[in-house]
């Protein structure tokens, strides 16, 4: 009978294997079956067999030793080792059975490195003999990890210690962040001959730290000062509570010796030992791989600096070793003894972003600069042609511009005294950068042996400020107009209060009667909420003189590079030329007068075109030609339309007229020619849009500004009157330029033609009998205004009267019109006595006056 129980059962074999005949004899089998009872049997008894299982004990490796004949299972080193260096091998282990000769070991070794092209190193010692007193190093023998294997040549017995050892000279070296129990260093047997062995993890690690990161900074990196210094240390071992390190820091001084750890108000006390440049003191525990900031109240860096030349600053600890292992400070910053300058000014000749300028230079060291010395000028975002000059009379014997470097170059030819005036103009043509030069956007640095200045110093200058992205536009964009005016821009420099921008807008006018000298207004970030912005003021002046908008800004800063629009109201009283606006007009300029960068007159980038009308007018002529006699309400028309362009127009720019009312059915397009005043004719499409009323005429050429146009739209087009007529100058028939360059926003034209109506007619008789006499019922409404002593005629053919004059009352609003018949032409006509108003409805009653025609 077989049985077998898996792996998910959960049973766990002993800690200390099954080799042993007490191992075996508690491995028992009992049996409770119906027909007879097995009591608990030792399993061996029944004639089976027991797998041997061994384990590998007391197991240890070591990195400061090869002597076999002491085993050391401490973790703690007894000389300084440092990860990443080239050591001796030490292993040893308990087998709990034994190994027959020629059966392995394999020492699995993650992240170390072994001697290159060589692939056996030797053992110096072992407990037991090692075939051919070598070891197989394969680099990535254990799953990709370094691996060591070595086979015994005579047996070995249970429970008794081997040890083999390799020395420093082999070549293998730790893994670059130290070694510790969790790298998971193991021995993996070969499978022995008396049962299995399991790779096993190696208990005991000879710890080698290492720190990941090791930084030093000061808050005051210069030479010979005093200042705060700052310790960052990212160890790869844990560090046990009060481990104690020590600072090498030679040519230091230790002004004060208290320190703080990470940033916590505790305030720690450490000990300074002038003679061996040893700051000592100790930490927390903390756990590997965290970051520990270690703040150093005063330190004096050394007069001379910390350079490439200086002794090295190191760390050491004893958290790991018994005794204090020193390992350099992987990040020191450089600091140069400095020499300085008392003054150094440069000046353009033309400073505005985007301009070209020339420099001229003055400074005065407090050292003497020798001949060989070069002077570095870094000039970030400038654009100039490489080349070199000679200056005469000053002394450098050359100066260079590199363009890649953004660097000029001055090559010291004579020896400069101290405290020496030097001046010196460069004529270079650079190119300004788009975005200005602000403070310290020049830098000064240079090679002087008396005196170096190699972290660079900023020369005095005007900085140079810069608006990006300056646009302007207006609501409505009409000429001549009251209009809202929208700034947008982008500064690169802050604005502080009490600093303008001022905006030069030639030919503009404001109303200033009844108006304020100064306006507050608000700056906001672009889609900035205006329900945010009480603090961010903007005070509004105008000075009419000089076409200048001055905007004063108060309370708070404008920061740098921020999205900014400032809204000048329509009721601020600013009215756009009446001769319009080009687009990107170049006079429209912008200025700064800020102290963090000075900004002179600059055409604002975009702005939106303002064309205008000289004159304009609308009339309507009769379908056929005979000219304006039969105009009607309500019927199709010829349009008569005249105007006269203040601004260029090209092709494909539009006119558009707005009809509301009209009745306009056609949706083809037609080629239209407008003749101008030197009788050229100029074709022009014309299409028609009824669903918004507008009838467009697109421009097939360039057309000079001022000139006039007359378009005569024919009765094919299907423009019909409003049934209610066409009042005069009626304001909501309008013109609009569409053009990308000098719109013209929908204005009013300057004259329309009237067109009245009558409305809702009606004439009746009482008694409605031929022939004879009746009252007239006379019924109307009219469309348009009908001022005092304007008529109204009623032409009654056939009709016969008496009547000379008389005063007729209307029954509905009691308007008297005075009535006379002229019996030749049969016209009844009514002159007003009073002003109407547009659609006024009238109702005229005619009493026994008149004879209805004999023929009804």
């Amino acid at each position: 009978m077989s049985v077998t129980v898996s792996k998910s059962a959960g049973i766990e074999l002993p800690a200390g294997g099954l080799t042993t005949s007490a191992d075996f004899d508690r491995v028992t089998i009992r049996a409770e079956a119906k027909g007879a009872l097995v009591l608990e049997t030792p399993f061996l008894w029944t004639g089976g067999s027991i797998q041997r299982v061994g384990t590998l004990q007391q197991s240890s490796i070591r990195f400061d030793s090869t002597a076999c004949s002491s085993a050391d299972v401490s973790g703690i080193s007894r000389s300084c080792i440092r990860a990443g260096s080239t050591v001796s091998v030490k292993v040893s282990f308990t087998a709990s059975m034994p190994f027959r000769a020629n059966e392995s070991f394999t020492l699995c070794m993650p992240g170390f490195r072994g001697p290159e092209n060589v692939s056996y190193v030797t053992l110096i010692n072992s407990t037991v003999a090692i075939r051919n007193n070598r070891g197989l190093w394969d680099p990535t023998g254990c799953d990709g990890a370094a691996s060591l294997s070595f086979e015994y040549l005579d047996g070995i017995a249970a429970n008794v210690q081997s040890c083999v050892a390799i020395s420093a000279g082999a070549g293998i070296r730790l893994p670059a962040l130290g070694v510790s129990y969790d790298t998971g260093l193991f021995i993996r047997p070969s499978s022995p001959s008396f049962g299995v062995v399991a790779p096993s993890l190696i208990e005991s690690v000879q710890n080698i730290g290492s720190f990941l990161i090791s930084s030093i900074s000061f808050d005051i990196p210069e030479a010979g000062v005093r200042s705060r210094m700052n310790l960052t240390l990212v160890s790869s071992l844990d560090i046990h509570d009060g481990a104690f390190f020590q600072l090498k820091l030679p040519s230091f001084a230790v002004v004060d010796v208290s320190y703080s750890i990470n940033g916590f108000a505790s305030i720690r006390s450490g000990s300074w030992s002038n003679e061996e440049s040893l700051l000592s003191f100790s930490i927390p525990a903390t756990s590997k791989n965290s970051t520990l900031l270690v703040l150093f109240h005063e330190v004096q860096i050394p007069v001379e600096g910390l350079t490439i030349r200086s002794p090295k600053i190191e760390i050491g600890t004893n958290f790991s070793t018994s005794v204090v292992c020193f390992t350099e400070i992987s990040d020191v910053p450089a600091i140069y003894q400095t020499g300085n300058f008392t003054t150094f000014d440069i000046l353009f000749n033309n400073p505005q972003a985007l301009k070209h300028s020339n420099i001229s230079i003055r400074f005065q060291a407090e050292m003497t600069i020798f001949p060989g010395s070069i002077l570095h000028i870094l000039f970030p975002g400038f654009v100039s042609e490489d080349r070199s000059l000679e200056v005469m009379n000053t002394p450098f014997s050359n100066v260079q511009w590199i363009q890649i470097e953004s660097s000029m170059t001055l090559t010291v030819g004579k020896l400069i005294d101290s405290l020496e005036i030097v001046d010196l103009e460069i004529d270079f043509d650079f190119l300004i950068p788009e975005i200005g030069v602000q403070k310290c956007g020049i830098l000064v640095f240079i090679n002087a042996t008396s005196g170096p200045i190699n972290h660079g110093i900023c020369p005095r200058f005007t900085p140079i400020g810069a608006f990006l992205n300056s646009n302007i536009s207006f609501e409505p964009a009409l000429a001549g107009k009251q209009s809202e005016i929208r700034l947008q821009f982008q500064a690169q420099m802050k604005i502080r209060p009490g600093e303008s921008i001022l905006v030069n807008l030639p030919f503009f006018e404001r109303k200033t009667q009844g108006m304020n000298d100064n306006n507050q207004l608000y700056w906001m970030h672009n889609g900035q909420n205006i329900s945010s912005v009480q603090t961010q003021c903007i005070l509004a002046s105008w000075n009419g003189s000089s076409f200048q908008l001055r905007l004063e800004v108060c309370l708070q800063d404008i920061p740098a590079k921020a999205d900014v629009e400032i809204v000048i109201p329509s009721s601020f009283g600013l009215r756009l030329p009446a001769s319009g606006l080009l687009q990107n007009q170049p006079s429209l300029k912008m200025s700064c007068d800020a102290e963090a960068g000075r900004v002179l007159p600059t055409s604002i980038q975009e702005i939106s075109g303002v064309g205008y009308f000289s004159k304009s007018s609308l009339s309507f002529l009769d379908a056929s030609d005979d000219g304006e006699r039969f105009v009607q309400a309500g019927r199709i028309v010829r349009l008569r339309l005249e105007v006269e362009i203040g601004m260029k127009l090209y092709p494909n720019d539009e006119l558009v007229l707005a009809l509301p009312d009209f009745m306009l059915t056609a949706t083809s397009s037609d080629l239209v020619n407008a003749s101008s005043i030197n009788e050229t004719s100029l074709p022009f499409y014309v299409s028609i849009r009824p669903a918004s009323r507008e009838v467009v005429l697109t421009s097939t050429a360039e057309l000079e500004a001022s000139t006039s146009l007359t378009f005569v739209l024919p009765s094919r087009l299907e423009i019909a009157l409003p049934e209610r007529g066409v009042a005069p100058n009626q304001a909501d028939l309008t013109l609009e330029a569409r053009s990308p360059s000098r719109p013209v926003a929908a204005t009013p034209l300057d004259t329309v033609q009237a067109v009245g109506a009558f409305l809702n007619a009606s004439l009746t008789f009482d008694p409605p009998v031929a022939g004879s006499k009746a009252d007239l019922y006379l019924n109307f409404t009219c469309a348009m205004e009908i001022l005092e002593n304007e008529s109204i005629t009623l032409r009654l053919p056939d009709f016969s009267s008496n009547l000379s004059s008389t005063i007729l009352q209307d029954a509905i609003k009691g308007v008297l019109v005075k009535a006379t018949w002229d019996g030749e032409t049969n016209q009844l006509t009514l002159v007003y006595l009073n002003q109407t108003r547009r659609n006024q409805a009238f109702e005229f009653k005619v009493l026994q006056m008149f004879v209805l025609p004999r023929l009804g």
